[in-house]
């Protein structure tokens, strides 16, 4: 995993086998010219551990974390000043008892705030039901509010989450899910800077045949996201990168719920009934009367949604 501050600073860390099942976080600073700024150096102080990700403040301060595997399955942490050198030892951030809490992601808006993303299975060690989880953090890593969960699907597995964040704090989660009617697809929800969910999930991916899969997310400033995910034949061939744009805009989302539903439609059928031409959105740019044209669009965008 890399990431990168505002000066082109950028840290890597990575997982570093040992002999004996002895799994570490190990990582290294370079300058924006990629030369190396430290040695490399071990971040974990416990446990065989994997699955780690790392997010970078505005300042240059990161934070990793991981699983504490073959040991608890609890999720740790540990944060750095922006010169690689660490600010205290780490941390359990959630911890576990018979379960197993997996595949850590971590975003931050740059300002101290933090999310954590993970999946969460409560049949170790069957490993067969999985959701997705998260939590919000402050500059010292208290906890923010509660544990909350992101899936509204909970039947299958729902698994391998990412997390973008932007620097108002608004944030989108993305995951993999055995839910689409095929084997697996990409699915989204977005989230305000309350940590409220605006909508429920989404699925990204419209070829469904085979398997979607190892979702990753950026966010921009403007709360614009986009999603990559790899795809099963869907070139042609073996395997093949393909992305999304979110979130969803419609012309005829007339309650800015980023949805098309019946909500739409009934507020098109209030300014018909009352002559609002500001609705008005068919053909291109209207033509300043709402008719049939309107209707058809707002119907077909929700048919086809």
């Amino acid at each position: 995993t890399v990431a990168m501050n505002d000066n082109g600073t950028f840290i890597v860390i990575w997982e570093s086998f040992h002999g004996n099942n002895d799994w570490r976080i190990a990582g290294r600073l370079y300058d924006a010219a990629g030369n190396p700024i430290t040695a490399e150096f071990d971040i974990n102080q416990s446990g065989s551990c994997g699955e780690s990700s790392l997010a970078v403040s505005d300042t240059g301060d990161f934070t990793v974390v991981w699983s504490r595997l073959l040991v608890d399955y609890s999720i740790c942490a540990r944060q750095y000043n922006a010169n690689g050198t660490p600010k205290g030892n780490e941390v359990v951030l959630i911890a576990t008892d018979i379960d197993a809490a997996l595949g850590p992601k971590i975003a931050t808006d740059g300002g101290g705030n933090y999310v954590l993303t993970w999946h969460y299975t409560t049949d170790w060690p069957a490993y067969e039901h999985r959701d997705i989880y998260g939590q919000r953090y402050d500059v010292s890593f208290n906890p923010v509010g509660e544990v909350f969960m992101v899936n509204t699907t909970t039947a299958g597995a729902q698994q391998y989450p990412d997390i973008a964040m932007n620097i108002d704090s608004q944030f989108v989660i993305v995951w993999q899910g055995d839910t689409d009617g095929s084997e697996e697809g990409v699915f989204v929800r977005q989230y305000d800077s309350n940590a409220q969910p605006v909508g429920d999930e989404s699925q990204l991916n419209t070829y469904i045949n085979g398997t979607q899969k190892m979702p990753v997310a950026a966010m921009q400033a403007s709360g614009q996201f986009i999603v990559a995910w790899q795809s099963d034949a869907q070139d042609g061939s073996d395997r093949g990168i393909f992305a999304a744009i979110g979130p969803k805009t419609y012309l005829g989302d007339f309650n800015l719920n980023r949805e098309m539903d019946i909500f739409d439609l009934r507020i098109l059928a209030e300014g018909w009934l009352s002559d609002e031409p500001v609705l008005d959105i068919a053909p291109d740019g209207g033509d300043g009367v709402i008719n049939l044209l309107d209707f058809s669009v707002v119907g077909g965008q929700w048919f086809y949604e």
